[in-house]
Protein backbone atom coordinates (compact mmCIF):
# COMPACT_ATOMS: atom_id res chain seq x y z
CA UNK A 1 0.00 0.00 0.00
CA UNK A 2 1.40 3.09 -1.12
CA UNK A 3 0.29 7.08 0.29
CA UNK A 4 1.45 9.93 -1.73
CA UNK A 5 3.55 10.91 1.50
CA UNK A 6 5.60 8.00 1.20
CA UNK A 7 5.89 8.94 -2.78
CA UNK A 8 7.08 12.09 -1.19
CA UNK A 9 9.28 11.69 1.50
CA UNK A 10 11.08 8.90 -0.89
CA UNK A 11 11.71 11.61 -3.09
CA UNK A 12 13.13 13.90 -0.64
CA UNK A 13 14.93 11.14 1.00
CA UNK A 14 16.98 10.26 -2.59
CA UNK A 15 17.41 13.74 -3.81
CA UNK A 16 16.35 16.13 -1.08
CA UNK A 17 13.75 19.01 -0.28
CA UNK A 18 11.44 20.49 -2.81
CA UNK A 19 11.86 23.78 -4.55
CA UNK A 20 10.54 26.44 -2.06
CA UNK A 21 7.70 27.62 -4.95
CA UNK A 22 5.88 24.10 -4.45
CA UNK A 23 2.26 24.17 -3.79
CA UNK A 24 0.41 22.40 -1.88
CA UNK A 25 -3.00 22.53 -2.45
CA UNK A 26 -3.58 20.20 0.67
CA UNK A 27 -2.85 20.53 4.03
CA UNK A 28 -0.57 17.74 5.57
CA UNK A 29 -3.30 17.01 8.37
CA UNK A 30 -5.88 15.85 5.11
CA UNK A 31 -3.42 13.62 3.54
CA UNK A 32 -3.93 10.42 5.37
CA UNK A 33 -7.71 10.96 3.74
CA UNK A 34 -6.24 10.27 0.41
CA UNK A 35 -6.64 6.66 0.79
CA UNK A 36 -3.66 4.05 -0.85
CA UNK A 37 -2.76 2.55 -3.78
CA UNK A 38 -4.49 -1.25 -4.37
CA UNK A 39 -1.71 -3.36 -4.97
CA UNK A 40 -1.35 -6.53 -3.50
CA UNK A 41 1.56 -8.62 -2.36
CA UNK A 42 4.26 -8.76 0.15
CA UNK A 43 7.50 -6.27 -0.34
CA UNK A 44 9.45 -9.18 -1.82
CA UNK A 45 6.93 -9.24 -4.08
CA UNK A 46 6.98 -5.60 -4.40
CA UNK A 47 10.86 -5.86 -4.58
CA UNK A 48 10.24 -8.22 -7.47
CA UNK A 49 8.27 -6.34 -9.37
CA UNK A 50 10.86 -3.39 -8.82
CA UNK A 51 13.43 -5.54 -10.54
CA UNK A 52 11.40 -6.36 -13.30
CA UNK A 53 10.33 -2.92 -13.44
CA UNK A 54 14.08 -1.37 -13.67
CA UNK A 55 15.34 -4.79 -16.30
CA UNK A 56 12.27 -5.08 -18.48
CA UNK A 57 11.51 -0.92 -18.81
CA UNK A 58 14.45 1.52 -17.50
CA UNK A 59 17.59 -0.41 -19.06
CA UNK A 60 15.84 -1.05 -22.18
CA UNK A 61 14.99 2.72 -22.49
CA UNK A 62 18.50 3.45 -21.53
CA UNK A 63 19.54 0.97 -24.16
CA UNK A 64 17.76 2.17 -27.22
CA UNK A 65 16.41 5.77 -25.70
CA UNK A 66 15.16 6.65 -29.47
CA UNK A 67 12.76 3.70 -29.77
CA UNK A 68 9.67 6.18 -29.13
CA UNK A 69 10.33 8.57 -31.92
CA UNK A 70 8.28 6.81 -34.52
CA UNK A 71 5.40 7.24 -31.85
CA UNK A 72 6.19 11.33 -31.87
CA UNK A 73 7.97 11.25 -28.40
CA UNK A 74 11.48 12.60 -27.96
CA UNK A 75 14.29 10.07 -26.69
CA UNK A 76 14.62 9.26 -23.45
CA UNK A 77 16.73 11.74 -22.07
CA UNK A 78 19.74 10.69 -20.04
CA UNK A 79 18.71 13.11 -17.07
CA UNK A 80 15.43 11.49 -16.40
CA UNK A 81 17.02 7.80 -16.99
CA UNK A 82 19.16 8.49 -14.18
CA UNK A 83 16.81 9.86 -12.06
CA UNK A 84 13.83 7.22 -12.57
CA UNK A 85 16.61 4.56 -12.45
CA UNK A 86 17.62 6.18 -9.10
CA UNK A 87 14.59 6.56 -7.49
CA UNK A 88 13.85 3.42 -8.30
CA UNK A 89 16.74 1.52 -7.10
CA UNK A 90 16.37 3.14 -3.90
CA UNK A 91 13.05 2.54 -3.37
CA UNK A 92 13.28 -1.41 -4.32
CA UNK A 93 15.78 -1.64 -1.52
CA UNK A 94 13.27 -0.31 0.60
CA UNK A 95 10.81 -2.56 -0.68
CA UNK A 96 8.32 0.41 -0.97
CA UNK A 97 5.16 -0.35 -3.42
CA UNK A 98 5.83 -0.38 -7.07
CA UNK A 99 3.91 1.86 -9.53
CA UNK A 100 1.33 0.51 -11.65
CA UNK A 101 2.82 1.98 -14.59
CA UNK A 102 6.44 3.68 -16.10
CA UNK A 103 6.03 5.12 -19.23
CA UNK A 104 8.00 7.82 -21.15
CA UNK A 105 6.49 11.22 -21.33
CA UNK A 106 6.45 13.04 -24.92
CA UNK A 107 9.27 15.14 -24.11
CA UNK A 108 11.71 12.46 -23.34
CA UNK A 109 11.21 11.89 -19.15
CA UNK A 110 10.12 9.14 -17.43
CA UNK A 111 6.81 9.10 -15.17
CA UNK A 112 5.76 6.80 -12.15
CA UNK A 113 2.09 6.25 -12.03
CA UNK A 114 0.61 4.84 -8.87
CA UNK A 115 -3.68 4.64 -8.84
CA UNK A 116 -5.81 3.88 -6.02
CA UNK A 117 -9.57 3.22 -6.02
CA UNK A 118 -10.74 4.36 -2.34
CA UNK A 119 -11.68 7.04 -2.88
CA UNK A 120 -10.37 7.17 -6.48
CA UNK A 121 -7.11 9.46 -7.40
CA UNK A 122 -3.51 9.16 -9.03
CA UNK A 123 -0.14 10.12 -8.00
CA UNK A 124 2.30 10.56 -10.42
CA UNK A 125 5.99 11.05 -10.11
CA UNK A 126 7.66 12.54 -13.57
CA UNK A 127 11.18 12.77 -13.79
CA UNK A 128 11.89 15.38 -17.13
CA UNK A 129 14.99 15.88 -19.30
CA UNK A 130 16.29 18.97 -17.55
CA UNK A 131 16.85 16.79 -14.63
CA UNK A 132 13.91 18.32 -12.89
CA UNK A 133 10.80 16.37 -10.95
CA UNK A 134 7.24 17.05 -10.36
CA UNK A 135 5.21 15.40 -7.70
CA UNK A 136 1.38 15.65 -8.65
CA UNK A 137 -1.68 13.87 -6.54
CA UNK A 138 -5.08 13.87 -8.04
CA UNK A 139 -8.46 12.84 -6.17
CA UNK A 140 -11.14 12.77 -8.44
CA UNK A 141 -9.55 14.05 -11.10
CA UNK A 142 -8.44 17.53 -9.37
CA UNK A 143 -4.94 18.39 -8.77
CA UNK A 144 -4.90 18.30 -4.54
CA UNK A 145 -1.08 18.02 -4.54
CA UNK A 146 1.70 19.56 -6.36
CA UNK A 147 5.78 19.31 -5.52
CA UNK A 148 8.24 20.47 -7.91
CA UNK A 149 12.17 19.63 -7.74
CA UNK A 150 14.48 21.91 -9.40
CA UNK A 151 17.81 20.66 -8.20
CA UNK A 152 17.93 17.18 -8.41
CA UNK A 153 21.46 15.23 -9.02
CA UNK A 154 21.68 12.27 -10.66
CA UNK A 155 24.64 11.55 -8.72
Amino acid sequence: MIEMREVAERLESVFGAPDTQSKFVLTTACETDLGQASILGSPEAWKESWSRMINQKLVEWGRSPSQFESDGLASISKNALSLACRFAMDSKKQHDTPPDRVIPTVDGGIAFHWEFQSPKGEIELQFNPSGSAELTGFLQGNVILYKSYSRLHSS
